[in-house]
């Protein structure tokens, strides 16, 4: 954001060096449309984007090219309410994952029992299909993530306090990696996963059911193996980089 402009902009930084690159602007709309997320795809050819109205919790997203040319793509009602927005890109590119509120109209209150969708670029929004959480809590929140291998893993969960199952699509089948209710290591009775993240193809997720500072498990299917043990200090996130992860510690009373 740059003064006056009211609103911050989206842009691709020069690497090595150079110019940063700007991609989307809403500022010309009259300064009340904010941009409140983004989701590079894996090549690096297109960017999804989320924008909100006037401090309105009701989302659209929108496509961009790498040079910042918009897509035809507008898809209303991605999120709002209970469920934040999650994206996860497909391995080729041509489509994603998101989040989607029911439409207007319904029996369900609109505000309520957020999806999961599949979009192709290029397509209208009518012709989403649906993929995974109908028939779920009305107030299941989700986080989805991308792999380089073109899977795709989605975490829902039932509000605040409640942990994650762990949902994987693979060939375009989804498979439960975890359920709360089971326990992710042999002799344990639940799994309390936080949060999940892939390391190359291999995905991790923090686990706290008989570590309550947490360790990291890896998982799939038929894979769960202790990675990190739990340690002095409680494990709040991992974070790829090359050759391994990288994981974020509290230490002290607030861990």
């Amino acid at each position: 954001e740059t003064p006056p402009q009211a609103q911050p902009v989206l842009v691709a930084p020069a690497w090595p060096a150079g110019s940063p690159r700007l991609l989307v602007d809403t500022n010309p709309a009259g300064g009340l449309l904010s941009i409140e997320g983004y989701w590079p795809a894996p090549d690096g050819k297109h960017v999804a984007y989320a924008t909100q109205e006037a401090g309105a919790e009701r989302t659209t997203m929108r496509v961009v090219d790498a040079s910042g040319t918009a897509l035809p793509d507008v898809l209303p009602w991605v999120g709002g309410g209970t469920s934040p927005d999650a994206v996860a890109w497909d391995g080729d590119g041509r489509g994603f994952v998101y989040t989607r509120m029911p439409l207007p109209g319904g029996s369900r209150d609109s505000w309520f029992g957020s999806s999961l969708y599949h979009h192709e670029l290029r397509m209208p929004a009518s012709s989403d299909t649906p993929t995974l959480g109908q028939g779920f809590s009305p107030v299941a929140e989700w986080n989805a993530m991308d792999a380089p291998d073109g899977r795709v893993v989605a975490l829902v969960h039932y509000g605040d306090g409640s942990y994650n199952a762990v949902y994987e699509r693979a060939g375009g089948v989804w498979h439960k990696l975890v359920d709360p209710s089971a326990g992710v290591l042999v002799g344990e009775d639940e799994t309390a996963v936080t949060t999940a993240a892939f390391v190359d193809d291999h995905l991790y997720v923090i686990e706290t059911s008989d570590a309550p500072k947490g360790r990291v498990v890896a998982v799939g299917q038929g894979i769960s193996r202790t990675v990190v043990p739990e340690g002095q200090w409680a494990i709040r996130a991992i974070a790829a980089v090359r050759g391994g992860f990288l994981t974020t510690e509290v230490s002290g009373p607030d861990w």
